[in-house]
């Protein structure tokens, strides 16, 4: 499983980042791996709640919506 991780993320890495720009000093680069980050956790969260719960759909929701729109944490 860690080779084809290995071999997929960076290309999906290099897809999200052809349709971002840098901003507020952060690479498109950088943001598309953190979306990346933000898309997989937000998943793993939503997961460990109850099945349909609303909690796991406001969660999804959010990050959704972080990633859509670029609002991602900053130092």
């Amino acid at each position: 499983a860690r080779a084809a991780f290995a071999e997929t993320l960076p290309r999906l890495a290099e897809e999200l980042e052809k349709g971002m720009a840098a901003r507020d000093g952060i690479s498109a680069k950088e943001r598309a791996w953190a979306t990346l980050a933000l898309m997989a956790g937000g998943l793993m969260l939503a997961r460990a709640l109850p099945d349909g719960s609303a909690d796991a759909r406001e969660l999804l929701a959010a990050c959704g919506r972080a990633a859509a729109d670029g609002t991602l944490p900053s130092e």
